[in-house]
C-alpha cells in the first residue's frame, strides 16, 4: 500500500449495545491486556439500557467469583455515552457482569478541593477559569501555588488566546465515586480583555483524580465553529516563574538534568517529569514532552501537546504523576512501560458463545473453507468490539450483507462496506495466519482538505461519508472504488477514484488514488491516504517507521507512542512503514510507495 501517513490507534474502544439483546443483568464486559495496576478506562454508551430514564446507576461483579468490582460511569451528558472507570484486581483478562439500573439525574456540584491518598488539588480560583490553582503533595507537604496552566491557541497574525482568561468559565464535579473524582472545566479561548477570535474555539477539560494512585488523567475536547488554521495549539503547559522544581528527568532511555535558568528547551519521548527532592510532577501519554528552563525570562514549564490545529474538533489527553518518588525513573518509567490501556468489549454471553462456537467448528475444517469461516468469525468479533451486536449476529446467521465486498490477494483479504454516502474499510485479514490486522476504530481510508482560492476557507471530505454517489466494482486483477458528487454543494465537481491491483503472488494490494477536481473555486490543500489503525499482532509486535534512516520500536501498542511526519523531509526519508512480530508464526503488515 502507498503510505504517506499511517496512524496507530491503540486507545479506548467505542462500545454500543443494542437494547433488543438483553437485560442489563446480562451485559458482559470483557477486558483484555489489563496492566498490573488494574486501572481501566473505556469509552462506552449505555443508552440502550436506559429506557425512559435520563441517567443510570452501574455496578459490576467479577466473573466467575461474582466479587464486586469498584467502578463508576462518568456520563458525557444525558445520552448514556461516557467513560467507564474500573479498578480490576491486576494484570490479565477479566470478565465483568454489569448491572445497569435507571437512576435520578444528579445535578453537577460546584468545583472544590479534591483530596486523595497522594495529593490535594484546588479547583476554586475563578481568576484562573477554575483550572487547578494549588497542588499539595501530601506525603511531603510540598505546596505548589505559583504556577499557571498556559493552555492556548496562537496565530502569527491574531496572537494568542488563553483558556484561563475566560471570565465565564464553568467548573463542576461530574462524578465522585470509589475510584476517582472527575472535575469538568469548560472555557473559551480569550485574550486578557475577553476578546475572542472569529472561529470561537473552546474546550472542555476533564480531570480524573484517582483516589489511591498518584495519577491524574486529563482529557480535552476542543472545538471551533468553523475550520481555522492555528499555528500553535498548546495543551497542559504547566508554567511557573520560580524554583518550585530544581531538576528534570524523562525519556526512554532516561535522561536527567538540572534547571539552571539557561533558557534551554529539552524534548523527551515517552515521559517527562519535574523533580525537587522526592517531589515529582510528571507527564506521560502523547509525547514528545518539552521542558523549558526559562526562570527569570519566559518562565519554566513542563509541556504536553504542542501542535498545529486546523480542523473543527480535536481530542487530546495526558497522564500526570502527582506525588512523591525516591526514583522517578523507576516509578514513572515502570508505569509507562507497563501501559495504561486495555482492550475491552461490551457484549452479551449469547453472542460471545456464538462466536466461540463458530471458531471451534472452523478449526475442524481445512483449506480455504477454514480460512473463510475464521475470517467471518473475525468480522463478527470486530462488530462486537465496535458495539454493533445486532449486525454481528446477522453476520453469523445470514452471512455478509450484499453491500459488503470481499477481495483477496493471495493470503491477504480485504472487506469493504459500500454505504449510501461512503465506503468503509471493514477488515484487513491475514488468511494464512488467521489474524485480523485492523484495530476496531479504523479511521476513514482517506481524508481531503480543500481550500477556497479567494477566501482561504477550508472544508473537509473523507471516504466514509459525505458523497451522493459511491461505487465498488470488481475488475480483472483488482477492483475500483469511486466517490463522486459531494453532498456539500460548494464542492460540486470533486471526484475521487482508487484503483487497486490484487497481487496474489506477493500477497499485496497495490493502490493508485486520484483526486479529480472539476471545481474552480476550491483547490486541494492536503490529502492523507491511506489511513490505517493496526491491531497488535502479538506480544512482541514491532514497528519499523521512517524517522531518520529508519527506526524500530517494540511494544508500541502497550505504551504511549506517536510519530507523524510529511514525506519527504530530512527526518522522513523513506516511503515505508511495517508492523510485524519477530517470533514464529511471523506476521507482518508492510506499507510502502
Amino acid at each position: 500500500m502507498t503510505a504517506r501517513f499511517i496512524r496507530f490507534t491503540l486507545s479506548w474502544l467505542w462500545m454500543v449495545t443494542a437494547m433488543s439483546w438483553a437485560s442489563a443483568e446480562e451485559a458482559l464486559w470483557v477486558v483484555r491486556d489489563v496492566p498490573a495496576h488494574g486501572l481501566v478506562l473505556a469509552r462506552v454508551s449505555l443508552q440502550p439500557f436506559m429506557g425512559e430514564s435520563r441517567a443510570v446507576s452501574l455496578s459490576g461483579l467479577l466473573l466467575p467469583e461474582r466479587k464486586p468490582v469498584p467502578l463508576q460511569f462518568v456520563p458525557d451528558g444525558e445520552g448514556g455515552e461516557g467513560t467507564l472507570v474500573a479498578q480490576l484486581p491486576g494484570a490479565g483478562e477479566w470478565r465483568v457482569q454489569l448491572r445497569i439500573r435507571p437512576a435520578g439525574v444528579d445535578s453537577p456540584q460546584p468545583a472544590r478541593t479534591v483530596t486523595t491518598n497522594h495529593y490535594e488539588v484546588h479547583f476554586t480560583d475563578s481568576r484562573r477559569a477554575g483550572y487547578p490553582s494549588v497542588i499539595i503533595l501530601r506525603e511531603t507537604g510540598k505546596r505548589l501555588d505559583t504556577f499557571v496552566w498556559n493552555d492556548r491557541v496562537h496565530h502569527r497574525e491574531l496572537g494568542s488566546f488563553h483558556l484561563r482568561y475566560d471570565p465565564e468559565a464553568q467548573v463542576d464535579v461530574v462524578s465522585d465515586g470509589e475510584v476517582c473524582t472527575i472535575i469538568r472545566v469548560r472555557a473559551r479561548y480569550c485574550q486578557p480583555d475577553g476578546k475572542r477570535p472569529p472561529s470561537a474555539p473552546s474546550a472542555e477539560y476533564r480531570w480524573f483524580l484517582f483516589k489511591r494512585l498518584p495519577w491524574v488523567y486529563v482529557t480535552a475536547q476542543v472545538q471551533q465553529e468553523q475550520p481555522f488554521a492555528w499555528d500553535e495549539f498548546h495543551f497542559l503547559e504547566f508554567h511557573f516563574p520560580d524554583a518550585s522544581f530544581t531538576h528534570w528527568v524523562g525519556g526512554e532511555p532516561a535522561r536527567r538534568g538540572e534547571l539552571v535558568a539557561d533558557g534551554s528547551t529539552t524534548s523527551l519521548g515517552e515521559w517527562a517529569a519535574l523533580v525537587e527532592g522526592r517531589n515529582v510532577l510528571g507527564m506521560w501519554g502523547q509525547s514528545p514532552f518539552l521542558i523549558h528552563d526559562g526562570r527569570g525570562a519566559y518562565g519554566t514549564y513542563l509541556h504536553s501537546t504542542w501542535q498545529a490545529w486546523d480542523s473543527t474538533r480535536l481530542r487530546v489527553s495526558t497522564w500526570l504523576w502527582v506525588g512523591a518518588a525516591d526514583d522517578p525513573v523507576q516509578t514513572i518509567g515502570q508505569v509507562v512501560r507497563s501501559g495504561t490501556t486495555a482492550l475491552s468489549v461490551l457484549t452479551t454471553p449469547a453472542l460471545r458463545q456464538r462466536i466461540e462456537s463458530l471458531r471451534q467448528r472452523a478449526a475442524a475444517l481445512r483449506g480455504r473453507e477454514r480460512q473463510m469461516a475464521l475470517w467471518t468469525a473475525a468480522i463478527a468479533e470486530r462488530l462486537e468490539a465496535a458495539g454493533d451486536l445486532n449486525r454481528a449476529e446477522r453476520v453469523l446467521t445470514e452471512g455478509l450483507p450484499l453491500s459488503w465486498h470481499r477481495f483477496t490477494a493471495g493470503d491477504l483479504g480485504i472487506l469493504l462496506e459500500q454505504r449510501e454516502d461512503g465506503i468503509l474499510l471493514r477488515s484487513l485479514y491475514d488468511l494464512r495466519q488467521e489474524v485480523e490486522l485492523l484495530a476496531v476504530d479504523n479511521p476513514p481510508l482517506f481524508s481531503l482538505r480543500l481550500r477556497e482560492v479567494e477566501t482561504h476557507a477550508s472544508r473537509e471530505l473523507h471516504a466514509a461519508s459525505g458523497w451522493e454517489q459511491v461505487r465498488v466494482q470488481r475488475r480483472r486483477g483488482g477492483f475500483l472504488l469511486e466517490w463522486s458528487q459531494p453532498r456539500d454543494a460548494p464542492l460540486a465537481g470533486i471526484r475521487v477514484t482508487a484503483q487497486v491491483q490484487t497481487d496474489s503472488q506477493a500477497h499485496a494490494l497495490r493502490w493508485s488514488l486520484q483526486v479529480h477536481n472539476g471545481n474552480g473555486r476550491w483547490s486541494l490543500w492536503r490529502l492523507v491516504f491511506p489511513q490505517l489503525a493496526l491491531a497488535e499482532l502479538g506480544e512482541d509486535a514491532t514497528v519499523l517507521f521512517p524517522r531518520g534512516p529508519g527506526e524500530v520500536q517494540r511494544g508500541a501498542w502497550r505504551r504511549p507512542f506517536s510519530y507523524q511526519s510529511t514525506y519527504p523531509n530530512g527526518w522522513c526519508s523513506l516511503q515505508l512503514l511495517a508492523a510485524y512480530v519477530q517470533r514464529p508464526p511471523r506476521r507482518a503488515v508492510l506499507c510502502r510507495a
